[in-house]
């Protein structure tokens, strides 16, 4: 059993550099209740083609799981990402 503070956490890559924290937030939101999302922003100088990637907490284990079965391989904005 999960303690109360427990976070469910997955790792959403290649992100458009456009997607922010909301974008994620409405992307995952339909699989339960999103405690927070956070989008990183590669410094581009280091990247030909950089992307963002991020990371979505849910309340509940079965939150996490339906969203990565569910949004595997999927459009948030303009580019794939994947859980």
């Amino acid at each position: 059993m999960a303690s109360a503070d427990a976070e469910f956490k997955i790792y959403v890559s290649n992100l458009d550099m456009d997607t922010d924290t909301n974008d994620l937030e409405d992307a995952f939101s339909k699989f339960g209740d999103v405690i927070k999302s956070n989008v990183v922003y590669p410094n581009e100088y280091y990247y030909d083609s950089p992307v963002a990637y991020g990371f979505v907490s849910f309340k509940d284990e079965k939150s996490m799981k339906d969203a990565i079965n569910g949004r595997r391989g999927s459009l948030i904005t303009q580019e794939s990402s994947s859980c």
